[in-house]
């Protein structure tokens, strides 16, 4: 097989995904080694299972050696994360430094520059007033660096205890046989990963059944955990459901507690809660709903929880926006006496949406996060 051209080989070798199959390949002659080490290669691999895109003046080394140095140790850790931190939960952005060779964690906050930040709900006259409604909220984000992995040193810098640590803990409870090189769309299945989200990790004493995290411990003993997000793209084609296209990451108001990062999902098998505004009824299950979960919280609804849910669509005339029913959940302090209610959900446009919180005759406003 020596004698085939190289282009051929080449051709041959660019339809191998994992990269065992690359070393085993590289195991059979000199020149296979020489393919299975060609840099085209491991470009498509740093994009296809980690989703590393940079601009190419940044590189400093082969793409090879990028991917066995620093995705291969190190790679698991990239995107997006919710901490576990009580109540208040978070954001948590892992990206790759390709000039320095460094992995940087930041956690995302929310503020509201709007004169009007005190004033986060609204009332339910207002509806009409698309426009004065938006002016309450212009959310800015500002990020907060946790940790910074030196991929040459191996070393890990915690910046809020100013401490450096040996490793990030990482725990993974399913698939034991199973690779994984990263948390890609082809590492990790779309539904292992959204399903990690709603659980109440704050409450885990051991790893529960097909979980994935890492824990980042500081001098003062507090051990944070962090799951991974996959974040669902909008999704606008002639045959996706209409509330698909708001998937993704919102922000939203909450009153006194002020703005929260939500989570925006299609969900195709809905079960809605027996009671809604203290009525029981006959389990439903939803065919298209729009669920909003939280992943940063606070003490009344914390993180990983529901916060509303579109259901069904409003039957109106054809000039009317589409406006959907659905539940929203309030609680007490300490997530007590919590109960779902119902809400009103109406899209302004593709990336804000109001919800009218019945009950409680008030309507918040939220926008798609644009970091």
């Amino acid at each position: 097989m020596d004698k085939l051209p190289y282009e051929l080989l080449f051709a041959i070798a660019t339809h191998l995904d994992s990269p065992k199959d690359l070393c085993s390949l590289s195991q059979v002659s000199s020149l296979f080694l020489s393919v299975s080490r060609d840099d085209r290669i491991w470009k498509r691999l740093c994009y296809q299972l980690y989703n590393i895109k940079f601009p190419l003046n940044e590189m400093k080394q082969s793409f090879y050696d990028l991917f066995t140095k620093i995705l291969v140790p190190y790679g698991r850790y990239l995107g997006y994360w919710k901490s576990n931190e009580k109540y208040f939960g978070g954001l948590i952005n892992v990206y790759l430094n390709i000039s320095d060779g460094t992995i940087t964690g930041e956690k995302f906050k929310a503020l509201n520059a709007s004169l009007g930040a005190p004033q986060l709900f609204f009332d339910d006259d207002d509806d009409e007033d698309d426009e004065a409604d938006e002016s309450f909220l212009k959310p800015v984000y500002t990020k907060i660096k946790l940790f910074t992995i030196d991929c040459q040193s191996h070393q890990i810098l915690c910046h809020q205890c100013n401490v450096l640590h040996s490793e990030l803990s990482w725990i993974k409870n399913f698939d034991s046989n199973q690779q994984y090189f990263g948390l890609s769309q082809e590492a990790l299945p779309i539904n292992e990963r959204s399903s990690l989200v709603e659980h109440d990790h704050n409450l885990m004493d051991s790893p529960e059944v097909r979980d994935i995290y890492f824990t980042r411990n500081c001098s003062n003993d507090s051990s944070i955990v962090y799951h991974p997000l996959s974040i669902p793209q909008p999704r606008t084609g002639d045959n996706n459901h209409p509330l698909a296209r708001f998937n993704g990451l919102w922000v939203g108001s909450y009153g006194g507690h002020g703005l929260e990062l939500l989570y925006f999902e299609l969900y195709h098998d809905f079960t809605c809660p027996i009671t809604i505004d203290g009525t029981s009824k006959d389990v439903e299950i939803v065919p298209n709903a729009l669920v909003a979960r939280k992943i940063s919280g606070d003490p009344n609804v914390p993180h990983s929880k529901i916060s509303f849910a579109a259901t069904h669509a409003i039957e109106a005339d054809s000039d009317s926006p589409i406006c959907y029913e659905g539940i929203g959940q309030i609680a007490h302090t300490g997530y007590i006496d919590a109960k779902f209610i119902r809400t009103k959900i109406m899209p302004i446009s593709e990336d804000v949406l109001k919800v009218t919180w019945y009950a409680l005759h008030h309507t918040s406003l939220f926008k798609r996060c644009l970091f």
